[in-house]
Protein backbone atom coordinates (compact mmCIF):
# COMPACT_ATOMS: atom_id res chain seq x y z
CA UNK A 1 0.00 0.00 0.00
CA UNK A 2 3.10 2.41 0.54
CA UNK A 3 4.27 1.61 -2.26
CA UNK A 4 0.98 2.68 -4.13
CA UNK A 5 1.03 6.15 -2.41
CA UNK A 6 4.80 6.92 -3.16
CA UNK A 7 3.75 6.29 -7.19
CA UNK A 8 0.19 8.02 -6.54
CA UNK A 9 2.48 11.18 -5.28
CA UNK A 10 4.63 10.39 -8.53
CA UNK A 11 2.19 10.70 -10.60
CA UNK A 12 0.85 13.86 -9.59
CA UNK A 13 3.96 15.42 -9.96
CA UNK A 14 4.07 14.40 -13.35
CA UNK A 15 0.75 15.58 -13.97
CA UNK A 16 1.99 19.10 -12.80
CA UNK A 17 4.94 19.43 -14.61
CA UNK A 18 3.53 18.19 -17.87
CA UNK A 19 -0.05 20.76 -17.67
CA UNK A 20 2.23 23.59 -16.79
CA UNK A 21 4.45 22.70 -20.18
CA UNK A 22 1.78 22.06 -22.52
CA UNK A 23 0.33 25.09 -21.25
CA UNK A 24 3.65 27.16 -22.26
CA UNK A 25 4.48 25.16 -25.14
CA UNK A 26 1.43 26.02 -26.84
CA UNK A 27 1.21 29.75 -26.32
CA UNK A 28 4.52 29.72 -27.30
CA UNK A 29 4.03 27.63 -29.92
CA UNK A 30 0.74 29.70 -31.32
CA UNK A 31 2.80 32.97 -31.20
CA UNK A 32 5.49 32.37 -32.95
CA UNK A 33 3.95 30.05 -35.85
CA UNK A 34 5.12 26.65 -35.04
CA UNK A 35 3.31 23.85 -36.28
CA UNK A 36 5.97 21.65 -34.38
CA UNK A 37 5.77 23.06 -31.25
CA UNK A 38 2.06 22.83 -31.58
CA UNK A 39 2.09 19.07 -31.85
CA UNK A 40 4.03 18.65 -29.48
CA UNK A 41 1.74 20.42 -27.10
CA UNK A 42 -1.26 18.10 -28.59
CA UNK A 43 0.88 15.07 -27.62
CA UNK A 44 1.62 16.14 -24.64
CA UNK A 45 -2.41 16.91 -23.84
CA UNK A 46 -2.85 12.72 -24.72
CA UNK A 47 0.33 12.58 -22.02
CA UNK A 48 -1.31 14.70 -19.14
CA UNK A 49 -4.94 12.90 -19.81
CA UNK A 50 -3.10 9.69 -19.62
CA UNK A 51 -1.37 10.14 -16.37
CA UNK A 52 -5.04 11.60 -15.16
CA UNK A 53 -6.70 7.85 -15.75
CA UNK A 54 -3.37 6.26 -14.72
CA UNK A 55 -3.60 8.09 -11.26
CA UNK A 56 -7.61 7.21 -11.08
CA UNK A 57 -6.42 3.52 -11.29
CA UNK A 58 -4.13 3.66 -8.38
CA UNK A 59 -6.60 5.86 -6.40
CA UNK A 60 -9.32 3.26 -6.37
CA UNK A 61 -6.83 0.36 -5.96
CA UNK A 62 -5.62 1.98 -2.53
CA UNK A 63 -9.60 2.29 -1.40
CA UNK A 64 -10.90 -0.30 1.17
CA UNK A 65 -13.27 -1.48 -0.90
CA UNK A 66 -10.75 -2.79 -4.15
CA UNK A 67 -10.66 -6.43 -2.82
CA UNK A 68 -14.24 -6.42 -3.82
CA UNK A 69 -14.41 -3.98 -7.02
CA UNK A 70 -10.78 -5.76 -8.41
CA UNK A 71 -12.73 -6.04 -12.00
CA UNK A 72 -13.70 -2.04 -11.71
CA UNK A 73 -10.34 -1.01 -11.21
CA UNK A 74 -9.20 -3.40 -13.94
CA UNK A 75 -11.89 -1.15 -16.43
CA UNK A 76 -10.43 1.91 -15.72
CA UNK A 77 -7.11 0.93 -16.41
CA UNK A 78 -8.65 -0.56 -19.85
CA UNK A 79 -9.95 2.59 -20.31
CA UNK A 80 -6.55 4.80 -20.04
CA UNK A 81 -5.18 2.94 -23.21
CA UNK A 82 -8.27 3.19 -24.85
CA UNK A 83 -8.42 7.24 -24.00
CA UNK A 84 -4.75 7.60 -25.63
CA UNK A 85 -5.31 5.59 -28.37
CA UNK A 86 -8.27 7.96 -29.76
CA UNK A 87 -6.61 11.00 -28.15
CA UNK A 88 -3.24 10.37 -30.90
CA UNK A 89 -5.08 8.87 -33.65
CA UNK A 90 -7.29 11.85 -34.08
CA UNK A 91 -4.40 14.64 -33.04
CA UNK A 92 -2.07 12.72 -35.22
CA UNK A 93 -3.73 12.92 -38.28
CA UNK A 94 -4.98 16.29 -37.95
CA UNK A 95 -1.23 17.50 -37.21
CA UNK A 96 0.14 15.21 -40.42
CA UNK A 97 -2.71 16.66 -42.90
CA UNK A 98 -1.03 20.41 -41.61
CA UNK A 99 2.27 19.65 -41.56
CA UNK A 100 1.80 18.04 -45.32
CA UNK A 101 0.72 20.69 -47.06
CA UNK A 102 3.07 23.25 -45.34
CA UNK A 103 6.61 20.95 -46.65
CA UNK A 104 5.17 22.79 -49.62
CA UNK A 105 4.84 25.93 -48.54
CA UNK A 106 7.55 28.74 -47.41
CA UNK A 107 5.19 30.39 -45.71
CA UNK A 108 7.65 29.78 -42.20
CA UNK A 109 10.47 31.69 -43.13
CA UNK A 110 9.85 34.17 -40.56
CA UNK A 111 10.00 31.58 -37.76
CA UNK A 112 12.76 31.94 -34.28
CA UNK A 113 14.87 28.90 -34.44
CA UNK A 114 16.04 30.11 -31.39
CA UNK A 115 12.89 29.91 -29.55
CA UNK A 116 11.45 26.52 -30.69
CA UNK A 117 15.19 24.83 -29.99
CA UNK A 118 14.84 25.98 -26.46
CA UNK A 119 11.26 25.05 -25.86
CA UNK A 120 12.17 21.70 -27.38
CA UNK A 121 14.95 21.72 -25.23
CA UNK A 122 13.04 22.60 -21.89
CA UNK A 123 10.45 19.65 -23.31
CA UNK A 124 13.16 16.98 -23.23
CA UNK A 125 13.85 17.38 -19.69
CA UNK A 126 10.03 17.40 -18.68
CA UNK A 127 10.22 14.12 -20.89
CA UNK A 128 12.69 12.87 -19.40
CA UNK A 129 12.02 13.57 -15.93
CA UNK A 130 8.67 12.22 -16.17
CA UNK A 131 9.77 8.77 -17.70
CA UNK A 132 12.19 8.30 -15.09
CA UNK A 133 9.46 9.02 -12.33
CA UNK A 134 7.19 6.11 -14.55
CA UNK A 135 9.79 3.98 -14.97
CA UNK A 136 9.46 2.98 -11.29
CA UNK A 137 6.30 2.49 -11.10
CA UNK A 138 5.23 1.23 -14.62
CA UNK A 139 4.62 -2.32 -13.02
CA UNK A 140 1.90 -0.83 -11.03
CA UNK A 141 -1.34 -0.76 -13.66
CA UNK A 142 -1.42 -1.11 -17.37
CA UNK A 143 -2.17 2.58 -17.33
CA UNK A 144 1.51 3.41 -15.32
CA UNK A 145 3.20 1.31 -17.82
CA UNK A 146 0.96 3.19 -20.81
CA UNK A 147 2.00 6.17 -19.72
CA UNK A 148 5.76 5.41 -19.49
CA UNK A 149 5.59 4.21 -22.73
CA UNK A 150 4.17 7.28 -24.17
CA UNK A 151 6.59 9.77 -22.14
CA UNK A 152 9.49 8.13 -24.09
CA UNK A 153 8.24 8.51 -27.61
CA UNK A 154 6.89 11.96 -26.51
CA UNK A 155 10.91 12.69 -25.44
CA UNK A 156 11.53 11.15 -28.78
CA UNK A 157 9.55 14.30 -30.89
CA UNK A 158 11.01 17.10 -28.39
CA UNK A 159 14.81 16.09 -29.97
CA UNK A 160 13.21 16.27 -33.33
CA UNK A 161 11.37 19.27 -33.14
CA UNK A 162 14.56 20.47 -31.23
CA UNK A 163 16.86 19.50 -34.49
CA UNK A 164 14.23 21.61 -36.33
CA UNK A 165 15.45 24.42 -34.28
CA UNK A 166 19.07 24.62 -34.82
CA UNK A 167 18.33 23.73 -38.24
CA UNK A 168 16.05 27.11 -38.66
CA UNK A 169 19.24 28.69 -36.60
CA UNK A 170 21.44 27.47 -39.10
CA UNK A 171 19.73 28.58 -41.59
CA UNK A 172 16.73 30.81 -40.64
CA UNK A 173 14.90 30.53 -44.57
CA UNK A 174 14.73 26.88 -44.28
CA UNK A 175 11.21 27.33 -42.73
CA UNK A 176 10.21 24.09 -44.15
CA UNK A 177 12.09 21.94 -41.09
CA UNK A 178 9.33 22.79 -38.59
CA UNK A 179 6.95 21.42 -40.83
CA UNK A 180 8.98 18.32 -41.28
CA UNK A 181 9.42 17.96 -38.04
CA UNK A 182 5.70 17.89 -37.77
CA UNK A 183 5.29 15.73 -39.74
CA UNK A 184 7.56 13.15 -38.23
CA UNK A 185 6.18 13.90 -34.90
CA UNK A 186 2.31 12.60 -36.64
CA UNK A 187 4.40 9.79 -38.11
CA UNK A 188 5.44 8.75 -35.05
CA UNK A 189 2.75 8.70 -33.15
CA UNK A 190 1.01 6.81 -35.40
CA UNK A 191 2.93 4.27 -35.50
CA UNK A 192 3.23 3.99 -31.46
CA UNK A 193 -0.84 4.11 -31.89
CA UNK A 194 -0.37 1.60 -34.31
CA UNK A 195 1.22 -0.93 -32.01
CA UNK A 196 -0.89 0.07 -29.00
CA UNK A 197 -4.17 -1.34 -31.10
CA UNK A 198 -2.44 -4.10 -31.94
CA UNK A 199 -1.98 -4.96 -28.50
CA UNK A 200 -5.46 -4.31 -28.08
CA UNK A 201 -6.37 -6.95 -30.84
CA UNK A 202 -4.45 -9.29 -29.25
CA UNK A 203 -5.61 -9.24 -26.30
CA UNK A 204 -9.72 -9.12 -27.08
CA UNK A 205 -8.85 -12.33 -29.23
CA UNK A 206 -6.90 -13.87 -26.42
CA UNK A 207 -3.71 -14.48 -28.51
CA UNK A 208 -0.63 -15.91 -26.86
CA UNK A 209 1.56 -12.66 -25.13
CA UNK A 210 4.44 -11.67 -27.19
CA UNK A 211 7.40 -13.06 -25.85
CA UNK A 212 6.11 -15.32 -23.46
CA UNK A 213 7.38 -19.06 -24.66
CA UNK A 214 3.95 -21.74 -24.39
CA UNK A 215 6.33 -24.92 -24.35
CA UNK A 216 7.43 -24.65 -21.10
CA UNK A 217 4.57 -23.50 -19.68
CA UNK A 218 2.70 -27.04 -21.11
CA UNK A 219 5.41 -28.99 -19.92
CA UNK A 220 5.22 -27.88 -16.35
CA UNK A 221 1.51 -29.15 -16.90
CA UNK A 222 2.38 -32.58 -18.46
CA UNK A 223 5.21 -33.30 -16.06
CA UNK A 224 3.26 -33.03 -12.95
CA UNK A 225 2.71 -36.63 -11.79
CA UNK A 226 -0.64 -36.33 -10.65
CA UNK A 227 -1.63 -34.95 -14.14
CA UNK A 228 -2.90 -37.89 -16.35
CA UNK A 229 -4.52 -35.74 -19.29
CA UNK A 230 -4.91 -31.51 -20.21
CA UNK A 231 -7.22 -29.70 -22.54
CA UNK A 232 -8.74 -26.40 -23.42
CA UNK A 233 -5.21 -24.71 -22.29
CA UNK A 234 -5.72 -20.79 -22.89
CA UNK A 235 -2.72 -18.26 -22.48
CA UNK A 236 -4.01 -14.50 -22.66
CA UNK A 237 -2.99 -11.01 -21.60
CA UNK A 238 -6.43 -9.50 -20.27
CA UNK A 239 -6.79 -5.52 -19.83
CA UNK A 240 -5.09 -4.75 -17.09
CA UNK A 241 -1.63 -6.16 -18.83
CA UNK A 242 -1.20 -9.05 -16.52
CA UNK A 243 -0.89 -12.75 -18.24
CA UNK A 244 -3.78 -15.19 -17.54
CA UNK A 245 -3.63 -19.05 -18.03
CA UNK A 246 -6.60 -21.49 -17.68
CA UNK A 247 -6.43 -24.99 -18.19
CA UNK A 248 -8.87 -28.27 -17.73
CA UNK A 249 -6.88 -31.33 -16.26
CA UNK A 250 -7.65 -34.87 -15.82
CA UNK A 251 -6.11 -36.01 -12.58
CA UNK A 252 -5.31 -39.58 -11.65
CA UNK A 253 -6.56 -39.16 -7.73
CA UNK A 254 -8.91 -36.58 -6.92
CA UNK A 255 -7.74 -36.62 -3.57
CA UNK A 256 -4.78 -34.54 -4.32
CA UNK A 257 -6.07 -31.75 -6.27
CA UNK A 258 -5.60 -28.95 -4.00
CA UNK A 259 -1.59 -30.01 -4.08
CA UNK A 260 -1.72 -30.39 -7.66
CA UNK A 261 -3.42 -26.91 -8.10
CA UNK A 262 -0.55 -25.29 -5.55
CA UNK A 263 2.24 -26.90 -7.35
CA UNK A 264 1.21 -26.14 -11.09
CA UNK A 265 0.16 -22.32 -9.78
CA UNK A 266 3.93 -22.16 -8.02
CA UNK A 267 5.79 -22.97 -11.16
CA UNK A 268 3.25 -21.39 -13.45
CA UNK A 269 3.57 -18.14 -11.88
CA UNK A 270 7.51 -18.66 -11.70
CA UNK A 271 7.28 -18.53 -15.47
CA UNK A 272 5.76 -15.20 -15.92
CA UNK A 273 1.73 -16.16 -15.85
CA UNK A 274 0.30 -13.58 -13.43
CA UNK A 275 -3.15 -15.37 -12.83
CA UNK A 276 -3.77 -19.25 -12.89
CA UNK A 277 -7.70 -20.27 -13.30
CA UNK A 278 -7.71 -24.42 -13.12
CA UNK A 279 -10.45 -26.90 -13.59
CA UNK A 280 -10.06 -30.93 -12.47
CA UNK A 281 -12.03 -33.94 -13.12
CA UNK A 282 -10.79 -37.66 -12.21
CA UNK A 283 -9.54 -39.08 -14.90
CA UNK A 284 -12.15 -41.29 -16.88
CA UNK A 285 -10.13 -45.04 -16.26
CA UNK A 286 -9.15 -44.61 -12.65
CA UNK A 287 -12.66 -43.65 -12.21
CA UNK A 288 -14.03 -47.27 -13.43
CA UNK A 289 -12.05 -48.94 -10.98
Amino acid sequence: MKGLSLAKKAIKLCMGINIVYLVAEAIIGMRCGSLSLVADAGYNLGDVLVLALAFYSLKLKTTPSYQYDAGVYKKYSALSLIVNTVLLLVASGAIAFLAWGRTNDDWANNLSGLTIAITAGVGIIVNGLTTLLLRKNQSRTAGVKNAFVNMAADTFISIVVLVAGVVLILNPSYGKADAIAALIAALVTILFTTRLVYGYVKKGFHMVPDGLEVEPLISTIKLNENVKNYKHVNIWRNNADEVELSAHLSLLDMGKMDEVKRQLKHELRKQGVDIVTLSFKQHKEQAER
